[in-house]
């Protein structure tokens, strides 16, 4: 009789490199997400939020924004509602469903020929704590982002 187990007989432990689980992503810190599909907006908020001191990345739709978030941790995301691939409302749906905790901005120009109140009160619905109507003042967007950063905080 030998003391190797039969094939038929399972081990009794595991080795730990059999048991241990994927290793975890580790995420890197930014303050900010904004997603918008017109360059030129993101090409602004973005120099606003850089001369601000705030660390961010972009995206120009929701579907490139929640690759983003497999990579990053957020404080704070920023959105627009009307974009192609996926829109703010498709995005804050499913951020939200994820139980991500950074607050969202959403912010509209209100999209064929739409008032961008209208366009924002769904975002609202769906879980957006902030929202401003394009055109909106840089000192007012950062006034916000400020606001919305510190009350994250708090």
């Amino acid at each position: 009789m030998t003391d190797d187990p039969s094939p038929s007989t399972p081990p009794t432990s595991l080795p730990a490199s059999a048991t241990a689980g994927p290793v975890p992503v580790q995420l890197t810190a930014r303050d900010v997400l904004l997603i918008d599909d017109d360059e030129s907006v993101r090409c602004v908020l973005s120099e606003v939020l850089k001369r601000n001191g705030f660390s961010f990345e972009s995206a120009g739709n929701g579907r490139a924004a929640l690759a983003l978030l497999t990579r990053h941790k957020f404080r704070l995301v920023i959105t627009d509602i009307f974009m192609p691939d996926m829109d703010g409302l498709e995005f804050i749906m499913k951020y939200t469903a994820t139980n991500r905790r950074a607050p969202i901005l959403a912010i509209s120009g209100g999209g064929r020929g739409s008032l961008a109140d209208t366009s924002l009160k769904p975002a609202q619905l769906l879980g957006s704590q902030r929202t401003l109507a394009k055109p909106f003042g840089l000192k007012d967007f950062i006034a916000v982002v400020q606001d919305m950063l510190r009350e994250q905080a708090a």
